[in-house]
């Protein structure tokens, strides 16, 4: 989905602000964005139907929250007259186009590969909110193995395939309940020479999540990375839409806002 309008952090949509909002803030929100356009939500399940798409219900439930995520990052939300309104669900309905095939034809990772890189990426507990915590130790992955560029595709596979876990048995929209990730990219050991292997592999996550992922990341951590990337990560950022470059924050290990526990 291609960078729109600035995200907002309002009860439209996703949170984008540092502010820790209540435990039933994150889901509540998108499923209440939902009820508050569900003239638009009908219209894009009627423009949908035309395609001849048919949802899978236990992705696009009746909360239409799914369908308000894509909606959000399209610019439903900011648009102000009813041809933007239009052009905003026709780019959000070819999203969830996208990310259906998408879906039928990506190959995850079984549990038996995602068991074999379980040292390196793996869930590790909840946030104070209830948000589970996907850390990925990469500067580990550099710094004792000499990885090559296949073994870093498989890394950032890992990535993806623990995102669409989450998705399915991790998170939920029911009241309460947490929609959305926290991710912990612990790079610490990593060498300014191996800055190109991180941006790739980082490039390669951010985007899927960007396309295919709209308002699931609350916050994706970039942990003691080489000083060489800032410049080349901004470059990437503005590839993604605000919802999703306004989440990723480069932080030394010491940052107050990194969630409790993710260095055990």
């Amino acid at each position: 989905m291609a960078s729109g309008a600035p995200s907002s952090a309002g009860a439209e949509g996703m949170p984008s602000t540092p502010s820790v909002p209540s435990r039933s803030s994150s889901s509540s929100r998108s499923v209440e964005a939902a009820a508050n356009h569900a003239g638009d939500m009908a219209r894009m399940r009627e423009m949908l139907r035309e395609r001849g798409i048919t949802l899978p219900e236990d992705r696009f439930d009746a909360t239409n929250a799914e369908l308000m995520r894509y909606a959000f990052t399209a610019g439903l939300t900011k648009a102000k007259t009813e041809h933007a309104r239009t052009a905003a669900l026709e780019t959000a309905v070819d999203g969830v186009a996208q990310t259906l095939h998408w879906l039928t034809s990506h190959r995850f990772m079984t549990p038996a590969d995602l068991t074999r890189w379980e040292h390196i990426v793996q869930w590790q507990g909840k946030d104070p909110q209830g948000r589970p915590i996907l850390v990925i130790r990469i500067g580990k992955a550099l710094r004792q193995y000499k990885y090559r560029g296949h073994d870093l595709e498989a890394i950032a596979e890992a990535i993806v395939s623990q995102t669409e876990e989450a998705v399915r048995h991790k998170l939920t929209n029911a009241p309460g309940g947490p929609d959305q990730v926290v991710v912990v990219m612990d790079a610490l050991g990593a060498t300014n020479l191996q800055a190109t292997k991180l941006l790739v592999m980082f490039q390669t996550v951010a985007i899927t999540l960007n396309h295919h992922y709209p308002g699931r990341l609350h916050r994706l951590y970039l942990v003691e990375a080489p000083r060489i990337i800032q410049w080349p990560l901004q470059g990437i950022k503005q590839l993604l839409h605000p919802a999703t470059s306004d989440k990723i924050l480069l932080c030394p290990a010491s940052d107050p806002q990194l969630p409790p526990g993710w260095q055990q």
